[in-house]
C-alpha cells in the first residue's frame, strides 16, 4: 500500500501506543532506558500535549480521553539511554525493591493480587 500509494493513514500501522491513544486506553512501555533518545522525545509530546505528530501525513493524532502510559526502567541499566529530566517530570516514579528469596516474591504478588489494582506511571526495579 506504500509503495502504490505512498504516505497515508491507510499505509500507516497503528503502533500499540497509538491504538491506545485513539482508544483512551493505557499504553505499557517497556524499558524505557533502553528506547533510543529521538524516541523519549517523542513521548515527552504525548504525555505533555495528548499528541502524537506524524509529520510524514502532515498531521496528528490525538489522544482519546483515558488515554495513559505507565512505563518500567530499570535504574541498575545506568549509561543505556539516560532519561532526561524533561521525561521523568512527565511520570509518577515508584521503586520496587528485588525480593530477597522466593517466598517473599510470592507473599508480595499474593498481597498485589488480593487488592484492587494500582497503576503508578513509571516503576523502576532495584
Amino acid at each position: 500500500m506504500l509503495l502504490a500509494k505512498g504516505p497515508s493513514r491507510e499505509a500507516l500501522t497503528p503502533s500499540p501506543l497509538m491504538r491506545a491513544m485513539e482508544r483512551g486506553k493505557t499504553a505499557r512501555v517497556e524499558e524505557l532506558t533502553r528506547i533510543p533518545s529521538d524516541v523519549q522525545d517523542t513521548l515527552i509530546t504525548i504525555l505533555s500535549e495528548k499528541t502524537l505528530p506524524i509529520p510524514e501525513l502532515n498531521g496528528e493524532v490525538q489522544a482519546t480521553r483515558g488515554f495513559n502510559v505507565i512505563a518500567t526502567a530499570n535504574n541498575r541499566d545506568k549509561g543505556v539511554n539516560e532519561l532526561s529530566s524533561a521525561l521523568k517530570r512527565r511520570f509518577n516514579t515508584v521503586i520496587l525493591p528485588l525480593p530477597a528469596s522466593e517466598d517473599e516474591e510470592i507473599a508480595i504478588s499474593a498481597t498485589a493480587n488480593s487488592r484492587p489494582p494500582t497503576w503508578p506511571a513509571a516503576c523502576w526495579a532495584r
